[in-house]
């Protein structure tokens, strides 16, 4: 991965937790959760439970 996408990585995830932290916490919208998962999570799921375990999101 070249390095300035590499770096763009946090920026994107520190974003997506904000928006979801602020989208949930209004309560207007549902329960709002962010979960990170590379092109290799995806391509390894075969289903949305198996990419939540995959991911460590599910215990």
């Amino acid at each position: 991965m070249p390095r300035r996408a590499s770096e763009a990585v946090p920026a994107k995830k520190a974003a997506a937790e904000a928006w979801a932290q602020e989208a949930g916490g209004r309560g207007d919208f549902g329960t709002w959760k962010y979960l990170f998962a590379t092109e290799e999570h995806l391509s390894q799921a075969s289903s949305w439970d198996a990419l939540l375990t995959l991911t460590g999101a599910r215990g």
